[in-house]
């Protein structure tokens, strides 16, 4: 056991783990954003603590205390004491499926990825934004934009908005933190993603943190970072991610958690891919009975062939609900997935059953507080391999 003073801390700025003690810095990946003190470190290999700097194989458990809550997670490669994965994603970690953030995770069993956007920031159609920019300025890579909605409010087809490391603190925009309502193209999508190598957190108050206005087709979000803010959440029902009767969406790759209601969730559209994110620790605050992957009430956008939706390579944990619904005691849900009332049934939709073809494939849910993937009221859904 290795005993660590006050003054040391964890620090968790972009994946990184930075770690002081005694003046000497060690460093190691880590999954969550923060700050939080650390009392004290134990490593288990095979069984048997360790002491000191001593290494441990692949598969060494470590167990820590972190802001008063034990941890643990299994390591993927070795370590030594001070150099681990700890934080709310280390049980993905351990799966060894963390997503890259600008690439698509690599998926269970070896499924080929969607296609998705070729990061060029040196594109013609490139713009960006950073905390440092300016809103005045021109959203090139030497002159970004300051605030995520001046950047989007500016997007044509085939554009590519890059977002550029740092915190973001989004105001409400219609009901949104952001609100996407500029299009692209069966040929030309707008692509919404973090810039390569980098690490964007985005936070708000709003009913959508990200909201794909109805109407709004071929868009892309990538590689965020989205963070609710709980504590200041509490009895509402806000998202990370909404879609709102539109179609030919694509989520993916995006860290989403922390959110009183849903992580994704999606309303009357179409065209769905939702790929290799990860979404934790949401739907625990909202009287909705909310899910944290939820397609509910699709609606055909057309009669094509082939699978029109596909969610696919996602992992979700701790996602489970503490609110019962307003004037009952019963809580239903908490998925981590759910395909919810195709047949149109619900609430008066007027849509009739829906008829395309869904896929839920490859995900890995765990320690959810209801189902891992929830099939209800609805047709033509394949659940493979997860």
């Amino acid at each position: 056991t290795l005993s660590l003073t006050r003054s040391l801390r964890f620090s968790f700025p972009t994946g990184r783990m930075r770690l002081l003690a005694k003046g000497r810095k060690q460093t190691g990946p880590v999954g969550n954003v923060g700050r939080k003190r650390v009392r004290k470190i134990k490593v288990r290999v095979r069984g048997r603590k360790v002491a000191g700097s001593a290494r441990g194989p692949i598969g060494a458990r470590v167990t820590f205390s972190c802001g008063g809550r034990r941890r643990s997670a299994a390591t993927r490669k070795r370590v030594r004491v001070g150099s681990t994965t700890p934080g709310p994603s280390a049980g993905a970690d351990a799966l060894g499926v963390s997503p890259a953030k600008d690439a698509l995770a690599p998926l269970p069993r070896g499924l080929t990825h969607a296609p998705g956007s070729v990061a060029d920031p040196a594109a013609a159609g490139a713009k960006f934004v950073s905390p440092s920019g300016n809103d005045a300025g021109s959203g090139r890579l030497g002159d970004p934009w300051k605030t995520i909605q001046r950047a989007v409010d500016s997007l044509n087809p085939g554009d590519t908005l890059y977002v550029r490391e740092g915190r973001y603190d989004v105001h409400t925009h219609d009901g949104a933190g952001i609100d996407v309502t500029r299009g692209g193209t069966p040929s030309r999508w707008v692509v919404i993603r973090n810039y390569p190598g980098e690490h964007p957190v985005i936070t708000s108050k709003a009913w959508a943190t990200v909201r794909i206005a109805p109407g709004v087709s071929f868009v892309e979000v990538r590689g965020l970072d989205l963070a609710g803010q709980p504590s200041a959440m509490t009895g509402q029902s806000s998202s990370g991610i909404g879609v709102y009767e539109t179609d030919h969406v694509r989520l993916i790759g995006n860290d989403i958690h922390d959110y009183p209601g849903g992580a994704i969730a999606t309303l009357h559209s179409d065209y769905l891919h939702i790929e290799a994110n990860r979404v934790w620790n949401n739907t625990r605050r909202s009287p909705l009975q909310m899910s944290a992957i939820s397609l509910y009430q699709l609606k055909a956008s057309d009669n094509g062939a082939g699978y029109h939706n596909i969610t696919r390579g996602n992992i979700g944990w701790g996602n489970y609900n503490e609110v019962p619904p307003k004037g009952e005691t019963k809580i239903t849900d908490g998925n981590c997935i759910i395909v919810d009332d195709s047949r149109n049934t619900q609430r008066g939709s007027t849509n009739g059953p829906y008829t395309g073809r869904t896929l839920i494939e490859n995900n890995v849910c765990f320690d959810n507080g209801a189902h891992g993937v929830n099939v209800h009221l609805s047709d033509n859904v394949d659940v493979v391999n997860n």
